[in-house]
């Protein structure tokens, strides 16, 4: 949990739900962080409020949102059930390593349980000062939100549903 000053001038403590468990000496020596890979897709974001609002739509139609993003500046959010369809299309966002050669046919679809998108965008509290959505295809697919608050940034890591 940390600290931090809201809107107004009252403190504000932001607490997030984080499973842990305790392991043993010799099963921590087995333990090794996965490798994720590079994004294909990375995308200075829309405010994270915004996205919130949209999310907040979108899970009333189903629990599961399909976003689809691409090196053009591109997002978009999508819900979709047999009875209905609803979808929110950004456009023109910027690059966040502005000056590289990318080609705007690079394209990702990703599939993120709603609820658990919502709650990380529960940190626009935070007022950051950017977001960046990075998308993660292959053979460990994973849609990574970085958000910068001053000098200091949070990552969420929301892994794919099927």
């Amino acid at each position: 949990s940390f600290k931090t000053k809201s809107h107004s001038t009252a403190a504000m403590s932001i607490i997030q739900d984080v499973p842990i468990d305790i392991l043993g000496s010799d099963m921590l020596q087995e333990v090794q962080e996965p490798e994720v890979g590079n994004p294909m897709v990375k995308l200075i974001s829309p405010p994270l409020k915004t996205l919130l609002n949209v999310v907040e739509r979108l899970k009333n139609v189903d629990s599961t949102i399909c976003i689809t993003g691409n090196m053009a500046g591109e997002l978009e959010m999508e819900a979709r059930t047999d009875f209905a369809f609803m979808n929110t299309t950004w456009k023109d966002l910027g690059l966040p390593q502005a000056g590289q050669a990318n080609d705007p046919s690079i394209k990702a679809t990703l599939k993120v349980d709603a609820d658990s998108l919502s709650k990380a965008f529960t940190c626009h509290l935070l007022r950051p000062t950017q977001s960046i959505c990075c998308m993660i295809e292959g053979n460990f697919e994973m849609l990574v939100w970085y958000v910068e608050i001053g000098k200091d940034s949070i990552a969420y890591y929301l892994p794919v549903r099927d």
